[in-house]
């Protein structure tokens, strides 16, 4: 947690924007890291585990959050997604190390309405849009050094196809949206010392009032 930006001052109940809805404190922390990082504020670090008892984790973007929770868009075809269909339990952890802030969330993770993937999908850029057509339907799979290489060839020829015919292009099938339900939400501040301070919100399902605890460091 060491960081160009040194709080020392307390992080205390009576600091929070609500005592009853982690959403508007999240909302003000992001805000925070937005104006510190716009480019990263929004990544996390998400765990899934699949049946096994296996974990992995990998860093995404969210694209958005609301009373309902936090959503995500990736390929149905890659690791996270089968983990995430299998056991919908996860955590993800926000990092924002210039405010030695950190936002942990546990929950569950289903897959998400249908409209805002395809409407997450037109605000990419052309390129990316292009290369999530190739990539997408074959995420996670083991490739060779070639593969890749025809792969990138593959990129350049849609790439041309579509800007010649001005057509848009299409969003691929496997390209949907995850929306995490939390359980757990909990706000860490570290300081310059060992002491940090750990506020937590928690409810046992979606439709429990949230309960807020102070934690020990």
């Amino acid at each position: 947690f060491r960081s160009r930006e040194m709080n020392t001052t307390p992080f205390t109940e009576d600091k929070l924007v609500s005592n009853t809805d982690p959403f508007l404190q999240f909302d003000s922390w992001l805000k925070d890291a937005t104006h510190s990082d716009p480019h990263c504020a929004k990544d996390a670090c998400l765990a899934s585990g699949a049946k096994d008892g296996t974990i992995s984790n990998r860093f995404i973007s969210m694209d958005s959050f609301s009373d309902d929770g936090f959503v995500f868009y990736t390929s149905t075809e890659g690791r996270k997604a089968k983990e995430l269909e299998d056991n919908p339990h996860c955590a993800m952890t926000f990092y924002w190390p210039a405010l030695r802030r950190q936002v942990r969330i546990e929950g569950t993770a289903l897959l998400s309405d249908e409209p805002g993937s395809e409407e997450y999908f037109r605000k990419l850029s052309f390129d990316k849009q292009v290369v999530l057509n190739v990539l997408a339907p074959r995420q996670s799979q083991v490739i060779k050094e070639q593969v890749r290489v025809e792969l990138a060839r593959v990129c350049e020829q849609m790439s041309a196809e579509y800007q010649r015919s001005g057509e848009p292009v299409p969003k691929p099938p496997s390209w949907k949206g995850f929306q995490i339900t939390p359980t757990w939400i909990e706000f860490h501040q570290a300081h310059d010392n060992f002491f940090s301070d750990r506020l937590v919100f928690t409810r046992p399902s979606r439709n429990d009032k949230w309960e807020l605890k102070r934690l020990a460091a």
